[in-house]
């Protein structure tokens, strides 16, 4: 027997049918006319033969971690659309890959929606791997019980999906969605206890001054008040700071200069209260109105 013939591949049957419910057909990896010579003829698969006997396949998903059995460019020239997926053996496919698979799927029926061609997808022997991914895609985008999709598989196949990782695999996909539902679900029944309301909830009472209006700025004769408290409390700080020095004493004028000049000597500071108070509707209508909260009230002089 020649050596190209990949192990096990004569112990399955050339291709299946079509799933039931869906447009996949599987079937084991095709291999070249030149290595087929070699096979009975009722095992043999190359090309040819699949396009003969499936007339309506119009996309194939090769799933094989490698390029040696075939050339996709039979399949390309006929008007068939190839894709390949390098997808290891024996391990249960990563979900990227999955997701790769399914996004293929996605953008064949969107482009074929108005007619009835198949995807064909195989792997080595067209049992694990494929059985794999089309029963993931029958439960998570059909809504498919898992042992719905094995058995539908199995029976379009003609042989049963031999590895235990991928089967346990497959019936986890309906307990992670029912724990992604329960936490959705009590995710949004969070949110619902923490909107405002005027109706109480029945685990706490909404709180009253969580619908208090905010408070309005300080009248321009409070603010004035406060105003001159500020500087008259800065000047003292900069009275308390010793002066060792006359390059202290240099240094400080300026800064008490500053200080003079940042308060106006008028019975009311009108330029400091209008660029704090006056132009703050706008932010008071977008909520941003607890940016302009007062500091706390200081004792009277």
């Amino acid at each position: 027997m020649a050596p190209s013939i990949p192990d096990r591949w004569l112990n399955y049957t050339p291709m299946g049918q079509r799933v039931e419910g869906t447009r996949f057909i599987a079937f084991k990896v095709p291999l070249r006319e030149v290595v087929n010579e070699n096979v009975d003829e009722q095992d043999r698969l190359d090309a040819s033969i699949l396009l003969k006997s499936i007339p309506n396949l119009g996309m194939i998903i090769d799933l094989t971690n490698t390029s040696r059995y075939y050339t996709p460019d039979c399949f390309v020239k006929k008007g068939l659309e190839y894709n390949k997926l390098m997808i290891p053996g024996h391990h249960t496919p990563p979900p990227h890959l999955v997701d790769q698979f399914k996004k293929l799927v996605f953008n064949f029926l969107n482009k074929n929606a108005g007619n009835d061609k198949l995807i064909g997808v195989h792997c080595t022997h067209g049992v694990n791997r494929t059985g794999y991914l089309i029963c993931n895609y029958m439960i998570s985008e059909l809504d498919v019980k898992p042992e719905e999709a094995i058995d539908k598989f199995n029976l379009s196949r003609g042989h049963k999906i031999e590895r235990r990782n991928y089967i346990d695999s497959l019936y986890s996909l309906t307990k992670a969605a029912k724990d992604a539902n329960s936490l959705e679900s009590k995710h949004n029944a969070n949110n619902l206890d923490c909107k405002p309301s005027i109706e109480t909830s029945s685990k706490e009472p909404i709180s009253w001054r969580a619908t208090q209006a905010p408070k309005l700025p300080p009248s321009p004769k409070e603010f004035d008040r406060r105003d001159r408290f500020e500087r008259i409390r800065q000047e003292a700080n900069l009275q308390r700071q010793p002066v060792t020095s006359a390059a202290n004493a240099a240094a400080a004028r300026p800064a008490r200069q500053l200080l003079d000049n940042s308060f106006a000597n008028s019975p009311r500071n009108e330029r400091n209260y209008s660029s704090r108070y006056v132009n703050t509707s706008r932010h008071l209508s977008q909520g941003n109105w607890w940016r302009q909260l007062p500091l706390p009230q200081p004792p009277p002089p």
